[in-house]
């Protein structure tokens, strides 16, 4: 939790980064790792006082040029409650 990541240039400091080891343009990860981190990382960092209840989801695309996490992924992530489709 103390350590800053260098993920996303100039958002670094203002979130969490997760990674996922993978292609993801066609096919998803495996569900229990994407259930891992959409509810109980993020239910650990909040219940830790980590992160806000009131947090925002975003695609690592958009906060930079890359495709990642995939067109499979990114499509899977758009569906979860938290995912916002701007980045402030």
């Amino acid at each position: 939790w103390n350590w800053v990541g260098a993920h996303t240039y100039g958002h670094n400091s203002r979130g969490y980064g997760v990674s996922f080891i993978g292609d993801y343009t066609s096919t998803l990860p495996v569900t229990s790792a994407m259930n891992m981190v959409r509810y109980d990382f993020t239910s650990c960092a909040v219940n830790g006082g980590r992160l806000s209840s009131s947090y925002s989801l975003y695609g690592h695309r958009q906060a930079t040029s890359t495709d990642c996490p995939g067109n499979a992924f990114y499509r899977q992530i758009q569906t979860w409650e938290r995912y916002q489709s701007y980045l402030p």
